[in-house]
């Protein structure tokens, strides 16, 4: 008889006690702080945090009068990331730009550090008809850098400065208003840089 007492009680041990759950899971129990005041959450309140909601109650949801105006964490994720790198771009285009002049400068007074870089040049080349990038003070060091442009690099300009200056006389050639086209400085740029490689 002892036999199948312990027997019993064994197996009343390895019985699991309410629902079984997942490893890692924990029990939805708690016991209420003194300072927030919240009761327990009892384990028959899981059924409700389980269930989806009916075609009525997202109908109903979708009401302007029920809609908060709430952003969602992905919302909020997606906007920050496009903010950071918005910002990155900015700075990576001002570090461009800072250090095509350095190069440029350190090119024009001292040859003996200076140093050719691909990426700097070609950032010169795409960008050298943009007032932005090359102000007034340093439009003279650029077209003299470029004005010695040989193979490719000279053909690349040639054919830019060429598609700038036909722009601006079809455009013109539509449109006699458009005249004030030619005192930008893109198009003056493009016909002294021209000059420059022919």
């Amino acid at each position: 008889m002892l036999f199948v007492f312990v027997d019993i009680q064994l197996s009343a041990r390895k019985m699991p006690r309410g629902k079984p759950r997942k490893n890692g899971e924990k029990s939805l129990k708690r016991k209420a702080n003194d300072d927030d005041g919240e009761g327990a959450i009892e384990e028959e309140h899981q059924d409700d945090l389980d269930r989806q909601p009916t075609e009525e109650e997202l109908r109903e949801s979708e009401k302007p009068e029920n809609q908060m105006n709430v952003e969602s964490v992905r919302d909020k994720k997606r906007k920050l990331t496009e903010k950071q790198a918005e910002n990155s771009r900015e700075k990576l285009k001002n570090l461009a730009k800072e250090t095509a002049h350095d190069y440029l400068i350190r090119w024009k007074n001292d040859k003996k550090q200076w140093k050719f870089e691909k990426v700097k040049q070609k950032f010169i080349q795409n960008n050298a008809l943009n007032e932005e990038n090359f102000n007034q003070e340093m439009w003279p060091i650029v077209l003299e850098y470029l004005g010695k442009s040989k193979g490719a690099s000279r053909d690349y300009l040639i054919e830019t400065a060429q598609k700038v200056i036909q722009e601006v006389d079809q455009a013109i050639q539509k449109d006699p208003q458009n005249a004030h086209l030619l005192h930008e400085s893109r198009y003056l740029r493009a016909r002294e840089l021209l000059q420059m490689l022919n």
